[in-house]
């Protein structure tokens, strides 16, 4: 335990809740930046450098073995400028150090814990190191003695060791190219094979949601391909029935830790659950199925009910910790006789829809809540529909009540501008296909804290808490709050947000573009190169997200260079979309935008007429909406009100006069991609 006189270290100045968890320990943590890098060059030390998130199981573990441990603290402060960083905070520290990870060691992970050279070069590094040498790996402590032996003794070979991975890992960074006709056929194709036709998803344990490749299979689905329908909608659906979501209180954790989606990693990320609710509402549409529609839904009741700071009510926190009191998902689980006191006579039927068992349907007589077989449960009680959703409702809420006096998981409340993008463009799909005015109004909320609050000085920034902004700024940041105010716009008809969705575009392409190499996802730093990452992780790239807004905005505005832009760095990543589908699905859904995309011009006052509420209320993925007053904007030049104009690479069809016209237009315009 860290005791209560301990004085804090240089951490407590920071705002990040991760560096803050570091602020008592007695490492001498510095934060990322100049003084630590000063330091580590006149006292001709290494850097070590640890990176990882304030709800990161691991690292707490870390933390408690190793960094509040007095003796290691010693022998960092002897042999080493110990630096610590937060993932989320500096995406591109992260990326840099993560790649020379994974050439070294061919995985990754976090808590991230690399050596470098005073001059910041990687050569040694892992993940979690325990105190006592135990499976294979060694114990910190000897990490430590080893590393400072090789620096003092070994210096030559250290520095070339770091410069090999240095240009091992630039290298890796270069992508190659190719040429390859049919793509969306053929990652179709790839992804079959890929998919787990008993469980649904992809791969077998861990097994994550991939939420980017869900996307690109409901724009697939949206165009006629009946293999990715069924993928996409038997994944939703297992996802929805099982453990990774909470059948409580709403929202989905971070992955399963089994092939059939039934023990979760506890913690419940941002950024999964805001792109979930997209693609739930969108498979609501698609599908009319309600059940996706009430999932999508509770999962936006969790996020206003528990995600927003309490210094920021339109913003929204970063993620919840899985542990509770040190614990692994204490604060979700159940026993049968806790369901019991809690529930009394309903307590049988709730026992029965929920997979709980005296003994246990995980570890301990504990049990994790699923929903696997509803309608024997309704059958047993003798409700109707309607009546049997009441009554699960009065036992989801009496479960939530009893919940809520537990000790409760951290949450993790600095703000990200990339991840608060993704939620903003949710909530406004969400409000507009849900025909919900108070998730529209949410949404801009959220989009005035973004514009307002986020920026500064014409400059969109990553982090902020608690009133301190942050100084960095990424392409993703930009990117993601663009197509948030796009979608925004689309909700509304008002022109502001598409105007600063223009703007960020702008900023994008003059901070992040470079015209020989494409996108980087940072600005020029003092890292030994500049980070770009080309693959998607839970979220899609920096360059993806980057694609699709100039494509959406191009025909807008006719810049037809920003169509170049896009088109250009697609196709430099031509060869991995072919091979490796899996990796890069947001990239694929821009080449799918550039391909079948289109702009539905609405030149109208935003609320003066019926249909202009009505066009807007589409649901049509791969369209761009539009609405303003007749010439304001290239795309609205010389139309006519009470007129739509559905558009596709510099063509329009005859004006649409009404729903129905417009509804056969867009049918159309799928049918003419049916051969994927």
């Amino acid at each position: 335990m860290i005791a209560a006189t301990r004085s804090s270290n240089r951490l407590a100045q920071e705002t990040s809740p991760y560096l803050l968890q570091h602020a008592q320990n007695p490492v001498d943590w510095y934060p990322w930046g100049e003084e630590a890098f000063a330091t580590a060059r006149t006292d001709d030390k290494p850097i070590f450098l640890s990176i990882g998130y304030a709800t990161c199981h691991w690292c707490h573990v870390m933390e408690r073995e190793s960094f509040e441990d007095e003796a290691i603290a010693r022998q960092l402060a002897e042999g080493f400028v110990a630096i610590k960083v937060d993932r989320e905070e500096l995406p591109d520290v992260d990326h840099v150090y993560m790649s020379a990870l994974q050439a070294l060691s061919g995985h990754g992970g976090w808590p991230l814990n690399m050596f470098l050279t005073p001059d910041l070069k990687p050569f040694y590094g892992g993940t979690y190191f325990p105190p006592k040498a135990k499976h294979g790996m060694p114990s910190f402590a000897d990490v430590l003695r080893g590393v400072r032996e090789a620096w003092t003794q070994r210096r030559a070979d250290v520095e070339q060791t770091a410069q090999e991975l240095l240009e091992h890992v630039r290298a890796g960074a270069v992508s190659r190219r190719a040429t390859v006709d049919a793509i969306h056929t053929k990652a179709t194709s790839q992804l079959m094979r890929r998919f787990d036709r008993t469980y649904g998803g992809f791969g077998t344990t861990p097994k994550f949601p991939q939420a980017p490749l869900l996307q690109y299979l409901l724009s697939l689905a949206v165009l006629g391909s009946n293999d990715a329908r069924a993928m996409l909608t038997q994944t939703l659906v297992a996802m929805a029935a099982g453990g990774m979501y909470d059948h409580v209180g709403g929202g989905f954790a971070r992955y399963s830790t089994d092939q059939r989606w039934h023990v979760p990693h506890f913690e419940k990320m941002l950024y999964d659950n805001a792109q979930l609710v997209r693609i739930y509402v969108g498979a609501y549409r698609l599908t009319s199925d309600e059940r996706l529609r009430f999932v999508a839904e509770d999962t936006i009741a969790w996020l206003q009910r528990e995600m927003h700071p309490s210094f920021a009510p339109a913003a929204y926190s970063s993620a919840q910790d899985a542990d509770s009191e040190g614990v692994e998902g204490k604060f979700y689980v159940w026993t049968a006789e806790q369901l019991r006191a809690a529930l009394e006579s309903d307590a049988d039927a709730a026992l029965r829809l929920y997979g709980v068992s005296e003994a246990g349907n995980w570890e301990h007589g504990l049990n994790v809540l699923e929903r696997r077989d509803p309608e024997s449960v309704r059958g047993l009680l003798g409700l109707s529909e309607n009546a049997f959703a009441q009554w699960e409702r009065s036992v989801r809420d009496r479960l939530y009540d009893v919940r809520s006096q537990r000790i409760w998981p951290i949450t993790d409340d600095k703000v990200l501008a990339d991840w608060n993008g993704i939620a903003l463009r949710a909530l406004a799909e969400a409000g507009r296909l849900l025909d919900r005015a108070d998730l529209i109004e949410c949404a801009r909320q959220t989009a005035l804290f973004l514009l307002n609050t986020m920026s500064r000085d014409g400059r969109l920034h990553h982090a902020w808490r608690a009133g301190t902004l942050r100084v960095e700024s990424y392409l993703a940041d930009h990117a993601q709050v663009g197509l948030g105010m796009l979608e925004l716009h689309a909700a509304t008809g008002e022109l502001r947000w598409l105007q600063s969705a223009h703007q960020l575009a702008d900023q994008m392409i003059d901070r992040f573009f470079d015209s020989d190499e494409g996108f980087y996802d940072s600005e020029p730093s003092p890292l030994p190169m500049r980070a770009r990452e080309l693959f998607d992780g839970a979220v899609p790239s920096g360059t993806a997200a980057a694609c699709e807004l100039l494509l959406r905005l191009a025909g807008v505005y006719d810049r037809s260079e920003w169509v170049d832009i896009a088109q250009q760095a697609i196709e430099r990543q031509i060869g991995l979309l072919a091979q490796a589908p899996e990796a890069a699905p947001a990239l694929l859904h821009a080449h799918l935008i550039n391909q079948h995309g289109a702009h539905l011009a609405i030149p109208a006052n935003p609320n003066a007429d019926q249909l202009s509420v009505a066009a807007r209320n589409q649901f049509a993925p791969l369209v761009t909406f539009v609405t303003g007053p007749p010439d304001s904007l290239p795309l609205l030049a010389a139309r006519t009100t009470s007129e739509l104009y559905l558009c596709q690479h510099g063509r329009c069809q005859l004006p649409a006069r009404s729903i129905d016209q417009l509804r056969e237009q867009l049918s159309a315009l799928h049918e003419g991609s049916r051969s994927l």
